[in-house]
């Protein structure tokens, strides 16, 4: 074992060493009878120019001449098959290296020296903190107004400062038990400050206007019949 939770590797960084002790003899094996079965095919081959030369002076049968190309094929289908075999054998051996598929952080290691493994066993987890998702939740009645490559601004628990990030994603099925939606914010996180898991509320901005009259929200009045007013007050009286 040669890294733990939390630390930082790069791609096909040597996470751990299987014991390959088996492995290697099974290549040693595999290599041996590559060996003989190209002993026997070197020896047919020879045999069946030689047979080729007897059946030419009437020495030979031709029965037994064609036994002989026969036995060739049967020892190149050997060969073949041992050649596959120590390829076989050498890649369950590079098997034995695991690495790392991607740069990153150990975030769980779920083995432990002397354990024997199963195969599709979870060994490590590895996460790139580089980039996030914020997947935020929209009431169903904005969601509409939800577009790609609006900007978003959040907050994030533990956090003063704000961050912002970019919609890249809409999920157009609402999430389940509630009437909203997932929205997928991509975030630069170059710097790690943010990880996994992390709780955060925001606002994704809809539109923007410039030099427009702003008045707070609570003075909007609405009428029975939807209408909105607002009211104003006359300074000459």
């Amino acid at each position: 074992m040669y890294v733990r939770e939390g630390e930082s590797v790069k791609k096909n960084q040597l996470l751990a060493q299987l014991d390959t002790a088996d492995l290697e003899q099974a290549v040693k094996d595999k290599a041996a009878a590559l060996s003989a079965a190209e002993a026997s095919y070197r020896f047919a081959s020879s045999a069946l120019r030689r047979y080729k030369k007897l059946l030419d002076k009437k020495y030979y049968s031709q029965n037994d001449y064609d036994a002989a190309i026969q036995q060739l094929k049967i020892n190149k289908a050997g060969l073949t098959q041992a050649n596959a075999a120590l390829r076989e054998a050498k890649l369950q051996l590079s098997y034995s290296h695991i690495v790392s598929s991607l740069s990153g952080i150990i975030s769980e290691r779920d083995i432990e020296p002397g354990m024997n493994l199963s195969v599709g066993e979870t060994l490590f987890k590895v996460v790139n903190l580089d980039e996030l998702e914020w997947r935020a939740m929209v009431p169903a009645d904005q969601i509409s107004h939800i577009k790609v490559n609006q900007i978003a601004i959040f907050n994030v628990e533990g956090f003063e400062q704000h961050f912002a990030g970019k919609v890249v994603r809409i999920n157009p099925s609402t999430v389940a038990g509630t009437r909203a939606y997932y929205a997928y914010i991509a975030v630069n996180n170059a710097n790690h400050d943010l990880k996994n898991g992390m709780f955060a509320t925001g606002t994704i901005t809809l539109s923007e206007k410039r030099n427009t009259l702003v008045i707070p929200f609570e003075t909007i009045k609405k009428e029975n019949n939807g209408d909105t007013y607002v009211l104003k007050i006359d300074a000459h009286h």
